[in-house]
């Protein structure tokens, strides 16, 4: 992404397609998959890189991909809001399509939302978003096919930034677009919508990531300019600079890459590297450190080439071993972990180019194939599958649908559960620690009559009023007085029948059959009626309980008389009391709220419909997720809707079902958890296309609607959470990249 984007010699091999695939399949029933894919759950997954032989160049965006085809042409995968992927559509790709009206491609390079790529002739065109002028074409309009750049011809190499891009023309440099924190070099703050001359020359080497760039000169120095809050350009200082400044201590040096936080030079006394170190971007061995100046990075070997990511740095030996260093979450290392020191890529070998993205890294192999690994949050990865739904979505599913947090789970007609999701705490209760993208049986468990899914935990009630929970239970959540994870139902010691369950944070409640109210698990914020966590049920102080829904750290209970009390923290306004108490483990009752008839808390916030069927929530509001209009936190109850029947809460978003079967969705939608097709938050209700609906199931960051046209899920899917047999495991992916 926005890395050193190298030009490479066209090879015109031709081109041999080994397997292509789209989306994941099942498994058969002996267990087999195709080449190329191995059974993990029940679903055939990519075991290793294979695919396409024709790949010449790649490049990793914030959320897409692109690549050179060694015929010269473009191709681009995953998200197209603003036309980044160059084939005249705003339609996210799962697979790589062509980018129009582009031939003779020689290198190639991605940003957040813009593409640019150099021909042969060393012209440079560019596409997606063009609002401070990254394009080049002197206009601010973005175009959804290439652009040529104004004035750039003779370029040798491209780079591109968050909003402004940079060529490389002979030994000097020139940029255009966003220039606020001085990205273009040119030593003024003053955003250009044609290319400006950086004012360096001597340069053989360029790399720019987020809004600054760095240049390597012939005689082996280090130049960095543009935007220094993590110390980024190395000068000792962390000032914005519109012109080149010498990085010191470093020379000799023959490549330079960029993070959004950090930067690394290879030189002939190893690896030096400045900036922030949160994730271990610097490559000391050491975390949590920023330095303005160069360090030396433990590094054992030597680079032919290196490419920076968001918070993350690779480079490749001339044996062609990959080391990355960084932050290594989405396992854009092909591992989950970070690396605060630089350790060897062992997924495979000779990797000829590798380009390092917002949470995703890409590899060229020797053999022409493209592989990716990392979030695959629109399909970046380019191999068919996805972990992002931002609208409804069909999926095979049977049952009444139940809330979950990562995971999703419905009780059948025979009163049987199955679960599906993120299981990496026993959560699914299948007897695994295994995350599944389909339905599986919750075990040792028949009769259910409800259920709710906690964070990483579940609880559910059967036949007779037992309560069995399973999953986390790092605070007594399961209520086993055990603290160990369990991926089987435990039950819970209740002195008579529940009626009623709740799943929160870490602490899980149940109304019983006398309506008296029980919790246990956390109570560090008095969430259960006191001041510390238990295994054991202990009776909050209520009584006349008809049902209770618990949040992250707090507890609401719906009275006979129609009002509710809360209580736990209340720094967001979830005790519904004004903001008058900052936590309370005694009950509150909400101000200003009669005739409630249903009650819904996740996260930090809670909604209510009342008797006469409006919706109203109070609690926080940073996600929107009250559907009041803003982002301010409430105290008491504001009023959402009219004419509502149910309401289920999320952690960061909310879904209602009107009287007439239509739904309602709004809040955080970073992952298109709000369903209405964009990735936007919505701060008001958003009607969703579906008609009919009588069941709605919100989860952290997903939903599930039923309704008699079937099952509906959207949102994120990392997990399997939306049922459609996508799980995001951390395996080398092939790109489905077609070849001639």
């Amino acid at each position: 992404m926005r890395a050193v984007a190298l030009a490479l010699g066209m090879m015109l091999a031709a081109c041999t397609l080994h397997a292509t695939r789209s989306g994941l399949s099942a498994c058969d029933s002996s267990g087999n998959c195709p080449d190329g894919f191995a059974c993990l759950d029940d679903v055939c997954v990519p075991s290793e890189p294979t695919g396409t032989t024709c790949a010449a160049a790649v490049a990793a965006g914030e959320e897409h991909s692109c690549a050179v085809r060694t015929d010269g042409t473009a191709w681009c995968w995953g998200k197209n809001d603003h036309g980044q992927l160059g084939n005249n559509t705003t339609t996210d790709a799962l697979v790589p399509v062509q980018v129009q009206d582009l031939a003779n491609v020689t290198a190639i390079a991605a940003s957040d939302l813009h593409t640019c790529a150099l021909d042969a002739t060393g012209n440079v065109w560019c596409w997606g978003q063009n609002s401070d002028g990254e394009l080049g074409d002197n206009t601010t309009t973005d175009s959804r096919t290439p652009v040529q750049v104004k004035g750039v011809t003779g370029a040798s190499q491209i780079t591109v930034g968050n909003e402004f891009s940079c060529a490389r023309i002979a030994d000097k440099v020139e940029c255009w677009g966003d220039n606020g924190g001085g990205e273009l070099g040119d030593g003024t703050m003053t955003t250009r919508g044609t290319a400006m001359p950086a004012m360096i020359d001597g340069v053989v080497e360029l790399s720019t990531e987020y809004e600054a760039s760095c240049a390597v000169k012939s005689d082996g120095t280090v130049w960095c300019w543009g935007h220094d809050d993590n110390g980024q350009l190395g000068d000792m200082k962390t000032a914005n600079r519109p012109a080149p400044i010498q990085v010191p201590m470093v020379a000799g040096a023959t490549h330079v890459a960029m993070t959004s936080v950090s930067g690394c030079a290879e030189t002939a006394s190893g690896v030096w590297c400045w900036g922030s170190n949160e994730d271990g971007e610097l490559g000391t061995g050491q975390g949590n450190e920023v330095t303005s100046g160069p360090v030396k990075a433990a590094i054992p070997v030597t680079f032919t080439t290196m490419s920076g990511g968001d918070e993350h740095v690779c480079g490749i030996t001339a044996d062609g071993d990959m080391w990355c260093w960084g932050n290594g979450q989405n396992g854009r290392f092909f591992t989950p972990t970070d690396f605060d020191q630089p350790n060897p890529n062992l997924a495979y070998s000779g990797v000829q180019q590798v380009s390092g993205g917002g949470s995703h890294t890409c590899a060229v192999l020797a053999t022409g194939a493209l592989a990716c690994d990392g979030y695959n949050s629109h399909g970046q990865l380019g191999d068919g599958m996805r972990t992002t739904q931002g609208s409804p979505e069909t999926v095979e599913l049977a049952g009444t649908l139940v809330p979950g947090g990562d995971s999703s789970c419905a009780i059948g007609g025979d009163a049987s559960l199955d679960c599906w999701g993120a299981n990496l705490n026993g959560e699914l209760g299948d007897g695994t620690f295994e995350s599944r993208g389909v339905p599986a049986a919750v075990l040792d468990l028949a009769g259910v009559t409800a259920m709710d899914g906690g964070y990483d935990f579940g609880c559910a009630i059967v036949t007779g009023g037992g309560v069995y929970c399973w999953g986390q239970d790092n605070a007594g959540q399961l209520g086993a007085n055990s603290n160990a994870d369990s991926a089987l139902p435990l039950e819970v010691a209740l002195p008579l029948p529940a009626v009623k369950i709740s799943a929160g944070r870490q602490h899980a409640c149940a109304v019983l059959s006398d309506k008296t109210l029980w919790c246990w698990g956390d109570g560090s914020q008095g969430q259960i009626g006191s001041g510390g966590s238990t295994g054991t049920p202990a009776q909050v102080a209520l009584s006349n309980v008809t049902d209770v829904a618990c949040g992250y750290t707090h507890t609401c209970a719906l009275l006979g008389d129609g009002t509710v009390s809360c209580l736990g923290t209340n720094y967001s306004g979830e005790l519904g009391d004004d903001f008058n108490e900052p936590t309370s483990n005694t009950p509150i009752q909400v101000m200003n709220l009669t005739g409630v008839q249903q009650i819904s808390a996740q996260g930090g916030f809670n909604c209510a419909v009342l008797s006469d069927h409006t919706l109203w929530c109070w609690g926080y509001n940073g996600d929107a997720e009250l559907g009041v209009g803003n982002y301010d936190n409430q105290g008491v109850p504001q009023m959402t809707l009219a004419s509502v029947s149910t309401v289920s809460a999320g952690d960061e978003l909310t879904c209602a079902i009107e009287l007439d079967g239509s739904l309602w969705c709004w809040g955080d939608n970073y992952f298109g958890e709000v369903g209405d097709g964009t990735y936007t938050s919505q701060s008001m209700p958003v009607k969703l296309p579906l008609t009919g609906v009588t069941t709605i199931a919100t989860g952290n960051s997903h939903a599930c609607a039923q309704s008699p046209a079937g099952y509906a899920c959207w949102g994120i899917g990392q997990w399997g959470e939306l049922g459609d047999g996508v799980v995001d495991y951390l395996t080398v992916r092939g790109v489905e990249l077609p070849c001639k």
